[in-house]
């Protein structure tokens, strides 16, 4: 498990379009290279987060009853286009995110047509 703890600032937050948070995190100098490596290879996990004021112990943790990744209000048309919100943000093309979401739901669509009989 790559689980690493580290001491920091939380130093801003920002909204996103779909409701979701950005937190920006800056640390003090981390001088373990191995410590550096595990952080690098969690770039782009999807993974969670404990902030704590106090340094957090094992006892302080307390793990919460697993809750089903769907259970949501949104519908699954509504996640989707969430889900696809996020890609458009992370490859940043040069068109406006309706015109490349209109792109990409019609090779969706494509795609399930060429499944039908």
């Amino acid at each position: 498990m790559n689980t690493i703890q580290i001491s920091g600032i939380l130093e801003s937050i920002t909204t996103r379009k779909d409701g979701t948070l950005k937190l920006i995190f800056g640390t003090q100098e981390i001088k373990d290279h191995s410590s550096i490596a595990n952080l690098f290879s969690l770039v782009h996990a999807y993974g969670y987060c404990l902030f704590s004021p106090q340094k957090i112990k094992e006892e302080d943790v307390k793990i919460p009853e697993f809750v089903p990744e769907f259970k949501s209000d949104k519908t699954p048309s509504q996640r989707l286009r969430s889900c696809l919100y996020v890609l458009y943000e992370q490859q940043k093309p040069d068109i406006d995110f309706d015109s490349w979401y209109k792109q990409k739901m019609e090779k969706i669509i494509e795609f399930v047509k060429e499944k039908l009989d």
